[in-house]
């Protein structure tokens, strides 16, 4: 038989699908021993690629390894016994050997059932691959796909199992829930007595000692007592002992002393109980101030006449919202605890810590954005994170910079008891630099856990305090996390698939706030915008009665339609057309909800006359009475212009208006001083009506309610 690696490979496929009587197998052993020379020369003509050996390797050694691993199929999975230095008599003394004594022994029984076993790995791989149920089966998925090969259902079920896997080891590591007996010394007794508590004013039960006793003992008892939810006290010396608000608990402690262990689930699930309980009534009151303090912040009054005003004013309502936006998650949190439903948020207690969370979730959002878009741009967008966005939450891991490392490890290095410490950090900025890197991640807790120690060790120094605080910023958001128990990649991945489920709606800015900031700096000729207690002024003079429901409001040359708007909060039935030339100025109209028409004025035509006609046209070189004496011929008969124009008149206008009966109503000095766009002109209010085919000349009652001056 001739024996290569060709052969192998289909020996080792016949052996696996049970293919191989006990002969064969027994005569592949022969052939293999009898080529191993010629199976050595064909590895050692491939390459180290082809042969897949990595890269620390020699390709000797690595051709030995493959040897040695094509011995390894003629055990069938069992282990090798041998004695190298030959002190067992009859021992094999090299690998080979062990396994010719293995293959001697080999029956047809014994290839079957590792056929059998091979099968149900098989079928145990299939499941997994095809329908992962267990806790086993994903990681068998993961070890042979990857995490990618998981749905995002399927990730959310394993990061469900692996959490609870966690959890449970935790608990365990951190408290029994049976509370062990304790041995008490020969004639020592427990007495229950009823007591009173001062400060709570309420009674306690107190378990006294009959003798005193060994400080072992004390301590025994001392543990016993805090894991049932008791503690020592001889603030009053006729009450000292070990006291419990709970007889029931007094009553359990004492059992522990004749004998018997105590199960102690129940406590421990009321006492985390009332830790949910306390944890939220502090986000609760959390969530309160922060929303008071947003809501004052959003309401204050802002001046943003100019460029750097508008974009203080948009960064101080932006943080506002997102103070908003952070009391209702911490609100959303308290409840969920409240009503028993927050699995694996049930630790959160601070702003802080769902400040955390959250920028967890935008960095899964971040992260999942980046991989879609194959530049790696990013652009920001205010959509919700969703938990298809949550297997791309990275855990948060430290990145520590290794100037403030090394300059702390440079401070600590004759210090006493940070000597190693101090080594051993020097040695890793060494190892990161000479590789080229800047920065140094931890990858487990025990490791973050050090450079913590490190960093705390530095604070106490004088000397290296100041690289001390730039490494603990670095780790701020690890230790928010770990502090509220996500102290796996899995178990963060469940508790930010939970806080999705309760977010708020987003609260994006303003689309027309940000618009009309916008318009800040760029030159408008004419544009300036009419204030709101001009425009409440202008309202006055109308004459229209009730919601306005059938009257119809012009306003031409509008700008932002801040008349329009004047006349829609007095009058919400009115039908208001607008005219703008300046398509910025239109936009922004539109996103009000206003008719606007984007068109020259002095050229438009309208398809039918108007009632009212509100106007700030305007005011250089005269253009104001240009566009009043063009918006008067607008008006229906019996309609009402109400204008804002420069303190002054050509003879020409004057004559028109005073023929038409059109009325100064009063002058307004600085009415834009303090506006957006603000100018010292001196400015005047007209009120004309349109007469009922009146003749020329004839005027209508005079109500000058204002002199001019």
């Amino acid at each position: 038989m001739l024996y290569n690696l060709t052969t192998h490979a289909e020996f080792k496929n016949r052996l696996i699908e049970g293919g191989v009587t006990a002969t064969e197998f027994q005569l592949a052993w022969e052939a293999f021993n009898q080529a191993r020379d010629r199976i050595t020369t064909e590895l050692m003509s491939k390459s180290k690629s082809e042969l897949r050996i990595s890269s620390g390797l020699t390709k000797d050694r690595g051709v030995r390894r493959i040897l040695h691993y094509m011995e390894k199929v003629f055990t069938l999975g069992d282990s090798v016994i041998l004695e190298p230095l030959g002190s067992v008599d009859g021992a094999p003394t090299s690998q080979t050997e062990a396994i010719s004594r293995m293959v001697a022994k080999t029956d047809q029984a014994r290839l079957d059932k590792y056929a059998a076993n091979n099968k149900k790995i098989r079928e145990d791989m299939e499941r997994a691959i095809n329908n992962p149920q267990t806790l086993d089966d994903f990681r068998r998925l993961l070890r042979l796909k990857g995490v990618n090969a998981l749905s995002d259902e399927q990730l959310a079920r394993y990061d469900e199992l692996s959490g609870e896997e966690e959890e449970n080891r935790i608990n365990r590591a951190n408290g029994a829930a049976v509370v062990n007996s304790i041995d008490m010394p020969e004639g020592v007794k427990l007495n229950l007595i009823e007591g009173r508590h001062e400060k709570r004013k309420c009674a306690v039960w107190v378990v006294q000692i009959s003798q005193r006793v060994d400080r072992a003992v004390y301590d025994e008892l001392n543990a016993r007592a805090k894991m049932l939810g008791g503690y020592y006290s001889n603030y009053i010396r006729s009450q000292a002992g070990f006291q419990f608000l709970d007889k029931e608990m007094a009553e359990r402690f004492m059992v522990l002393a004749t004998g018997e262990n105590h199960d102690r689930s129940d406590i421990l699930q009321e006492m985390e109980e009332r830790r949910v309980e306390r944890r939220a009534d502090r986000l609760k009151d959390g969530s309160e101030r922060i929303m008071a303090r947003a809501e004052e912040a959003m309401s204050r009054d802002r001046l943003d006449n100019t460029r750097r005003r508008a974009a203080m004013a948009a960064a101080a309502e932006q943080s506002a919202r997102e103070e908003a936006y952070l009391a209702d998650v911490m609100d959303a949190i308290a409840d969920r605890m409240r009503a028993c439903a927050a699995r694996w948020l049930s630790k959160v207690k601070a702003a802080t810590e769902t400040m955390a969370l959250l920028t967890l979730l935008h960095n899964s959002r971040y992260e999942a954005e980046k991989i879609k878009d194959r530049n790696g741009a990013y652009e920001r967008s205010f959509r919700q994170t969703n938990s298809a966005d949550i297997r791309h939450a990275p855990y948060p891991w430290p990145s520590l910079h290794v100037s403030p490392l090394e300059e702390l490890a440079t401070a600590l290095a004759d210090r006493k008891g940070h000597k190693a410490s101090a080594t051993k950090v020097m040695k890793m900025v060494k190892a990161a630099r000479a590789k080229g890197q800047v920065i140094i991640r931890p990858t487990s807790h025990e490791e973050a856990d050090f450079f913590a120690d490190f960093a705390k060790a530095g604070i106490e120094s004088q000397n290296g305090r100041h690289p001390a605080e730039m490494i603990e910023r670095s780790m701020e958001t690890y230790k928010r996390i770990t502090r509220i128990g996500l102290t796996s990649p899995e178990m963060m991945r469940c508790a930010l698939r939970e806080l999705t489920d309760m977010l708020p709606a987003l609260q994006s800015p303003d689309p027309i706030k940000e618009a009309e900031r916008a318009l800040v700096g760029v030159p408008i000729p004419g544009f300036f915008p009419t204030t709101p207690e001009l425009g409440g002024e202008v309202v006055e003079y109308l004459g229209v009665e009730g919601d306005g429901e059938g009257v119809t409001f012009l306003e031409p040359e509008a700008g932002k339609c801040d008349l329009a708007v004047c006349v829609r909060g007095a009058f919400p039935k009115a039908k208001i057309t607008c005219v703008e030339i300046v398509p910025m100025l239109v936009k922004i109209g539109r996103m009000k909800g206003f008719d606007v028409r984007e068109a020259d004025f002095l050229q438009w035509e309208p398809e039918d006359k108007f009632d009212r006609v509100v106007m700030n046209p305007p005011f250089e070189n005269g253009a104001d009475m240009i566009h009043i004496r063009r918006a008067y011929e607008m008006l229906k008969p019996r309609g009402r212009l109400v204008a804002i124009m420069a303190n002054r008149e050509t003879e020409d206008f004057r004559s028109w208006r005073e023929r038409i009966g059109g009325m100064l109503i009063n002058v307004v000095e600085g009415a834009f001083q303090r506006a957006e766009r603000s100018t010292g002109v001196t400015v005047r209010m007209i009120l004309l009506e349109k007469a009922d085919a009146a003749p020329a000349g004839v005027t209508f009652e005079k109500r000058v309610l204002k002199a001019a001056a």
